[in-house]
């Protein structure tokens, strides 16, 4: 598997779910970040790159990833760059 492009995805939609969650969080308050970014962020985040970026699956499943991979990964990754602050949260 390439991992050069799972990384390159993964980065897309954490930008994405980084932009949405922040809009959400203007009008809903920030105390609620860390419950809407890895579930409605991430969500959206999908919707929003298969909108824009339609064509890059094709890419994606060239190099002989599937969506259900890609998919995978990048909530993996989203969920381990959360983790650390989800439980600062609980914590404090």
């Amino acid at each position: 598997m390439n991992f050069n492009a799972l990384k390159k995805y993964c980065y897309e939609i954490f930008i994405y779910n980084i932009m949405i969650t922040s809009v959400v969080c203007l009008f809903l308050g920030f105390n609620n970040w860390f419950f809407i970014y890895p579930t409605i962020g991430f969500i959206f985040s999908l919707f929003f790159y298969k909108y824009f970026k339609n064509e890059e699956y094709y890419m994606y499943y060239n190099l002989g990833i599937t969506k259900f991979n890609l998919f995978k990964a990048a909530y993996f990754f989203n969920s381990i760059l959360i983790l650390p602050f989800i439980l600062l949260f609980l914590i404090f």
